[in-house]
């Protein structure tokens, strides 16, 4: 039958074993023999060219609004508790459109973005130091655990001004939060759950800096109009609780992901440490050869023609960034790894009014981390013990990677 679906192209192929390991020879099978396909499994469209994809991102007519209005799938004996939560998170700048979203971008943006700045660099610098210091003397390390996830988390708390001692707590409620974004629906829960105690620790953080403002991102939030004597918006609050967890999970899978590229090419690896230059250009290579968010959604608001197949208003597209960050049509040899690859023009952070609103934080933490590590440790070796990945189609990155210097 022709309308029969190719259940061989179905994403839920990412969860197994070997595609979690690598899922980019699955990506060029389905680029190549659908690239519009019709994924019955996920009731959904899943476009893998860099073309489609960059289009669609930059197309108003499809919405960042991808989170139901309706609770009713949450089970009735959970649905109070999460159902406040829930609806908090579709204020998040992932999951909101124009106009909302532009008021979020413009308050964020100006208070945010302002703070990637050579003094920033000198602190992320020492905050990296500190961490290979503690470990320096153990001759190993888990280069997840002990460095690629406290340092963007230390970053993003001191730029928000969160106090040391509420870190540890902090960083379990965050780290349970940013699970929301795994498609997996027994993790699903629980992040939403986190996801309000993010937000009402920042309620609690935003009365206090109203009390005694400092030079953080919360003092400077709690002064604008979206904020009163009465406390800060939801919307602001809400979007407290996503900069935190995206700032610290992306570069998290940035550093990981991206060492482990250098060290399996280690051409490449000996070339950054001779060129240790390069390292701005090396770190938009390995966002492109293996990207931290695989995967982005959107949901049609009208009738889209797209390759000769109607996308119907309302039918939810699966954008899958890593897949068109290897596309041939758009990158010369895109399953090599080439630290000096020059138009490097990779969809790793979401074109369009989605852009990654931390992409120049993520950069210099990416560049100092990975600058830092082969500085102190020139020997650095990938460890005999297996590799372990995330079981997630949209945040690819390790559970480990020990390492020997």
């Amino acid at each position: 039958m022709a309308d029969t679906p190719d259940m061989s192209l179905s994403l839920n192929k990412l969860f197994r074993p070997e595609i979690l390991a690598n899922p980019y020879p699955f990506y060029r099978e389905l680029r190549a023999r659908d690239p519009v396909h019709w994924d019955r499994s996920r009731n959904a469209w899943v476009l893998t060219r860099y073309e489609d994809v960059n289009a669609v991102t930059s197309d108003q007519r499809f919405s960042s609004a991808v989170l139901a209005d309706s609770t009713s799938w949450i089970p009735e004996r959970q649905r109070r508790d999460l159902a406040t939560a829930f609806l908090a998170m579709r204020k998040d700048l992932i999951f909101s459109d124009p106009p909302d979203h532009t008021f979020l971008r413009a308050l964020f943006g100006r208070v945010f973005s302002g703070r990637v700045n050579e003094e920033l660099r000198r602190r992320v610098e020492q905050i990296a130091h500190g961490l290979l210091d503690a470990v320096q003397v153990q001759g190993c390390m888990d280069v997840i655990k002990d460095f690629a996830r406290p340092l963007p988390f230390l970053v993003i708390a001191e730029i928000m001004g969160i106090p040391p001692d509420d870190l540890d707590w902090l960083r379990s409620w965050s780290d349970a939060h940013g699970q929301f974004v795994t498609l997996r629906g027994d993790q699903f829960l629980p992040a939403v759950r986190a996801f309000g105690q993010v937000k009402e620790y920042f309620r609690s953080l935003a009365a206090r800096r109203r009390a005694r403002p400092g030079n953080d991102l919360i003092s400077a939030l709690v002064t604008d109009t979206s904020c009163n004597d009465d406390g800060c918006s939801e919307e602001v609050l809400s979007n407290c609780a996503f900069v935190l967890t995206a700032a610290h999970l992306n570069t998290t899978n940035l550093i990981g992901n991206g060492l482990l590229a250098l060290i399996r090419h280690p051409e490449q690896l000996q070339l950054l440490k001779e060129k240790p230059g390069l390292v701005a250009g090396a770190v938009e290579e390995l966002l492109r050869y293996d990207s931290p968010v695989q995967m982005i959604k959107r949901v049609a608001g009208e009738d889209v023609v797209i390759s000769g197949k109607v996308i119907a208003k309302g039918q939810m597209l699966f954008l899958l960034l890593g897949a068109a960050n290897h596309d041939p049509a758009r990158f010369v040899e895109p399953e090599k790894l080439d630290l000096a690859r020059h138009d490097n023009r990779h969809l790793a952070f979401a074109p369009g009014i989605h852009y990654c609103l931390g992409a120049a934080l993520g950069r210099l933490e990416g560049q100092v981390a990975l600058a830092t590590l082969l500085e102190r440790f020139p020997a650095l070796r990938l460890a005999s013990a297996p590799l372990d990945w995330h079981r997630n189609m949209v945040i690819r990155g390790l559970k480990a990677l020990p390492v020997v210097f």
